[in-house]
């Protein structure tokens, strides 16, 4: 793999990681999201609606805290 040739892995989002198998670390709740494309003064800006019709997108809205630093220690110490 790309990593077996550093000597360090950097963890950009691991509480996005730790709820891929354990789903049950975060409250979610569906709605839209939309990215800002146009603007040059905010590109990539997000915006959520939760009263949606259509609910295409998941968001995390709440996390257990001490539920994903035990998982994360648990992976990051052995």
């Amino acid at each position: 793999m790309w990593f077996s040739h550093a000597g360090f892995i950097t963890f950009h989002d691991p509480l996005a990681a730790a709820g891929i198998f354990q789903p049950e670390l975060c409250g979610y709740q569906d709605g839209t999201v939309e990215v800002e494309l146009l603007s040059q003064r905010a590109p990539g800006i997000t915006y959520w609606t939760p009263d949606t019709e259509e609910k295409p997108h998941r968001v995390a809205m709440e996390v257990n805290v001490e539920g994903f630093f035990t998982e994360y220690f648990r992976v990051t110490t052995g």
